[in-house]
């Protein structure tokens, strides 16, 4: 792997870290730290779009349980990745919320 492509997968890289002092959720992409916390819906998931710079990153976290156990990421670089069960990123648009 070149320099170039190790630090473009590097800037890829996302992830999640509860903080039990403040009890946040805390979400990690690039230069990015966006508390999470309250931004799960009934269905324990949380989604975001961030632009990387180039393009629109679209991300679906979830958690089974309690926040704090295992939050998953799933990460789309194109709206139309499937989701789930043949639901595109596009035909949920409207449940992303913008991180700038």
């Amino acid at each position: 792997m070149s320099g170039d492509e190790l630090a473009e997968s590097m800037n890829d890289n996302s992830e999640i870290v509860y903080d039990e002092k403040e009890d946040k959720c805390l979400f990690y992409y690039q230069d990015k730290a966006i508390d999470i916390t309250k931004m799960f819906d009934k269905e324990k998931e949380c989604y975001l779009v961030i632009n990387n710079g180039e393009k629109d990153i679209y991300f679906v976290i979830s958690y089974e349980d309690k926040i704090d156990d295992d939050c998953t990421i799933s990460q789309y670089s194109d709206e139309n990745a499937t989701v789930t069960q043949g639901v595109k990123v596009k035909d949920i648009k409207d449940r992303f919320v913008r991180i700038k």
